[in-house]
């Protein structure tokens, strides 16, 4: 039993929820992936480092599609929305995109 009194589910009985009001629960593991997807996804259509997605994507409630067109808009702006650096404007990141260790 779980701290409120209710039994907490196991993976069995996660696996067998399907849908409630047309969802489905996520386990950790399949939140973090799809996390981990789009970030790589950001990184590499916005061609920046995969840490900078990822600031980027928390700040925009991991809305890629919020992401990009911020981006394109006032991509400054949104780096300082971020209290990330105008650096990253600078740089050349293919080497960081690629390197897909930061998001294992």
């Amino acid at each position: 039993l779980g701290a409120d009194g209710q039994q907490a589910l196991d993976d069995t009985e996660l696996l067998s929820l399907r849908t409630v009001s047309g969802c489905r629960a996520l386990r950790v593991h399949e939140i973090v992936e799809e996390k981990d997807k789009l970030i790589v996804e950001a990184a590499v259509g916005l061609r920046m480092p995969l840490h900078v997605a990822t600031v980027l994507l928390r700040q925009l409630s991991w809305n890629l599609q919020s992401l990009m067109l911020e981006w394109v808009r006032d991509p400054g702006g949104l780096l300082r929305q971020a209290s990330l650096p105008d650096s990253f404007l600078d740089r050349s990141s293919a080497e960081h995109v690629l390197d897909l260790s930061a998001v294992a």
